[in-house]
């Protein structure tokens, strides 16, 4: 019995939670309000009626989450209905 208590008592204990150090992350702050902007000026600088693609708006972008903060930017600009996307075939570049 005193080893029946043994065991339950070890597979009863609680373990330590498991944890990870993020101190080695460096992420990037990246504001969606200025990525709009960004958008905006670029827009802007084209003039009236001519078109940008993905890959022309996210073309100064140097890092990976400057293209998502510029997506989501424009996600934004959409919903507010300031651009207009078109895409003439699925999954067309």
């Amino acid at each position: 019995a005193r080893r029946f208590a043994e065991i339950a008592a070890t597979a009863f204990t609680p373990r330590p939670v498991p944890s990870v150090g993020t101190d080695h992350l460096h992420q990037v702050s990246v504001s969606v309000p200025e990525q709009a902007a960004n958008v905006m000026s670029l827009l802007e600088r084209r003039g009236i009626g001519h078109w940008a693609s993905f890959s022309d708006l996210v073309a100064d972008c140097h890092m990976p989450m400057e293209i998502v903060g510029r997506f989501l930017a424009l996600l934004e600009l959409y919903r507010a209905r300031a651009v207009a996307f078109e895409q003439p075939e699925p999954l067309g570049v």
